[in-house]
């Protein structure tokens, strides 16, 4: 592998933490690139030895570091890890017992690829190649180029907790100044007044929370570039117009802030587009705008079909067809999700990675993020509205068998066992078929950003129900003034909370097992380059040369079910540990083989328990789902006030709007023409 593509796949800086390693490390993160630090003592650090050798040049190995984050890495941000993921960098620091060995390319074009580090029984902790800067000095750790020229090889965006509970601490406090304003403003209007205040809100939660993020994503998409202030300020200025213009026409506020995204979109990304053309020779102007328009309109027709199954179950528990509301909700809301899910990946493969060069811009950092949450949180969203709405309307506790289905289907999902089940039952009458159902790392990334997203959609409620108790300081569970309307609902709104609680903590702290990649899953899986997105496990090219058994390559573990330092012993002799450079340029290369990237063979009780079904060894998660970096505060934000703002539509449209703010005793019948119009003054 060339220097570049060494460098596109991972830094990794071996030093003692100091300035030069900080500031090398933060341009790294800043360029979208993985990083992987190793804390040591510095330059006379006699656990570090370096290699030169002409034989692994071809060669790339993927085995990260699992140890605890170095104080180092602590100062970098956000660093953590999942069973499928890891967020931020690589930082560890060497053991007192442990070596660290660096493998030198030989030849004209010297540079160190290779590193592994070995405990005292020579196992092989860490086996991870990309371009290493050992003690980098201030003029490295300045000029060193650091970018990702292939882009596919750029770190994912995603979430962190830090940045999306400021996000929903400030919606939630907006939301309660919304919905009582709205209150009062929406009870004093009288007819034919023009009803500023409907747009006043739509543009202040979409100007002051939303906007940010939007033009990010669509920059990156249409341009290939970062917004600039004028291209905002003329996105804004059109927005502005044709929100005010649609006010008048008294539509309802999820069609506004439709209204007002169209004017964002038109003006601020083409605009941009049209300014950077000499800056871009390769991009082409209708595959960007068929991408970015893809994806915009797979988040709102996303958010339109849940509409729709918030509306089904509402009718169907009208007219007293409990059950089936019951078993159609859950399942009705997973399959539009996953439906999201999969045209993410349909257009990303063929509209964005079919059309490179084309298609220049950083779309895994915002875009990719954006889809996969959207398709979650519009569909967890849709769950509560309907249970919330269904309770409210009924004052019966019917949503109870909604919400437990719900749980468990949510729970097989997350933990792989919905693919696992319908793969294997599926491979027994046609394997090509069942090939389409392996997880890949799309899955992941969505089930990634789901730990955040669940929680998004309880904002509106909450702050409904805080408004409500303000405006009418009717503190009683039951009434048509009551905050949450009435026990059923209240009881609702808690338990689904609870029940979101439950879920993340079973599935990020693995209280129960994954679900177990099996043998036939990992010889269906085709060996693809890691730049794929949809790779669920790295790829590694590695020297043949051991003899192993079969796909999990069990001859490569040692007696502690760990990665045998030996695979490498009989090219790399050891060496004293004064001796600090050891040539073995003797030996020419060697052919290599592509292989997925296995790790250690655990004794927990859940691998013993995955190895039953198959799974021997652990597997190395692919590059996509390694190093998500940490999206803006501004970007994190907008994402919850798109969220906040397509579930008060679901609340308008269930609920009526007049119903909602108080102004009526009884819920009138669902009329579809709240969804798009509300007269002035609201009617009960």
């Amino acid at each position: 592998m060339d220097l570049q593509s060494l460098r596109d796949h991972c830094l990794i800086i071996v030093g003692s933490g100091g300035e030069t390693d900080e500031l090398l490390a933060r341009r790294r993160i800043a360029a979208g690139g993985r990083l992987v630090h190793v804390l040591t003592r510095g330059v006379d650090d006699e656990r570090v030895s370096i290699f030169a050798t002409d034989r692994l040049s071809s060669c790339f190995f993927w085995l990260p570091p699992q140890a605890e984050t170095s104080s180092f890495g602590k100062r970098l941000g956000p660093s953590f890890r999942t069973y499928w993921s890891k967020t931020g960098p690589d930082a560890v620091r060497l053991g007192e017992r442990q070596t660290l060995q660096i493998y030198m390319q030989y030849g004209p074009e010297e540079h160190s690829q290779h590193i592994r580090i070995l405990d005292q029984e020579d196992s092989a902790v860490v086996e991870i190649s990309g371009h290493v800067v050992l003690n980098p000095d201030m003029k490295v750790a300045q000029e060193l180029c650091v970018d990702v020229a292939n882009l596919e090889l750029k770190a994912c965006g995603t979430f962190t907790w830090r940045y999306v509970l400021l996000s929903m601490t400030l919606l939630f406090v907006w939301h309660v100044i919304r919905w009582a304003a709205s209150m009062e403003f929406e009870q004093r209007a009288h007819l034919g007044q023009y009803p500023w205040w409907r747009g006043a809100f739509v543009l202040v939660n979409g100007l002051i929370f939303c906007v940010e993020g939007l033009f990010q994503s669509w920059a990156d998409s249409l341009a290939g570039e970062r917004p600039t202030r004028l291209t905002n300020m003329t996105g804004v200025l059109l927005c502005v117009v044709l929100v005010l213009c649609s006010t008048g026409l008294q539509l309802a506020d999820y069609p506004q802030s439709l209204v007002g995204l169209s004017g964002l979109f038109i003006a601020g990304p083409t605009l941009l587009y049209y300014l950077t053309r000499a800056r871009h020779t390769k991009r082409q102007f209708v595959p960007c705008m068929l991408w970015t328009s893809a994806q915009l309109l797979n988040t709102v027709g996303n958010s339109m079909c849940q509409a729709s199954v918030v509306v089904m179950y509402m009718m169907l528990l009208a007219n007293g067809q409990g059950w089936a509301a019951t078993m159609f909700m859950p399942v009705a809301t997973a399959t539009v999700e996953a439906g999201g899910v999969l045209g993410t990946k349909l257009m990303y493969e063929r509209l964005v990675l079919t059309k490179r060069p084309a298609v220049p811009g950083d779309i895994a950092r915002v875009a990719m993020p954006y889809m996969l949450i959207s398709a979650h949180v519009f569909a967890e969203g849709a769950r509560l509205i309907s249970l919330f709405s269904g309770a409210v309307a009924s004052g019966q506790f019917s949503w109870i068998q909604s919400a437990a289905l719900t749980l468990g289907m949510n729970l097989c999902t997350r933990l792989g066992w919905t693919k696992y089940l319908a793969f294997r039952g599926l491979n027994l009458f046609c394997p090509r078929l069942a090939a389409a159902l392996l997880p890949t790392g799309w899955d992941k990334l969505h089930d990634e950003v789901k730990v955040y997203g669940g929680y998004f959609r309880f904002i509106v409620v909450l702050s409904l129900a805080v408004a409500r108790a303000i405006i009418y300081g009717d503190m009683v569970l039951e009434g048509p003034k009551a905050p949450a309307f009435n026990a059923s609902a209240a009881c609702a709104l808690v338990t689904t909370l609870v029940l979101e609680m439950v879920e993340d903590e079973v599935v990020v702290k693995e209280l129960l097992p994954m679900s177990p990649i099996t043998t036939e899953m990992l010889e269906a899986d085709v060996l693809r380059n890691n730049a794929n997105p949809g790779r669920l496990i790295s790829v590694e090219r590695r020297l043949d040369m051991v003899h192993v058994n079969g796909v999990w390559r069990t001859a490569e573990v040692n007696e502690r079910g760990n990665r045998s330092a030996s695979s490498l012993d009989a090219v790399f002799p050891k060496k004293a540990p004064e001796e600090m450079i050891g040539h073995c340029h003797s030996m020419g290369p060697e052919e290599t083989t592509g292989c997925h990237s296995l790790g250690s063979r655990r004794t927990s009780l859940r691998s013993r328990f995955r190895r039953v079904l198959g799974q021997e060894r652990a597997v190395i998660p692919a590059l996509t789902l390694h190093g998500l970096r940490e999206m803006p505060f501004m970007v994190q934000l907008a994402a919850v006030g798109v969220s906040c703002e397509v579930i008060l539509s679901f609340v308008n449209a269930t609920l009526n709007p007049s119903f909602v703010r108080g102004f009526c005793e009884v819920s009138p019948d669902f009329r579809p023409v709240v969804m798009v119009w509300w007269p002035v003054p609201l009617e009960c």
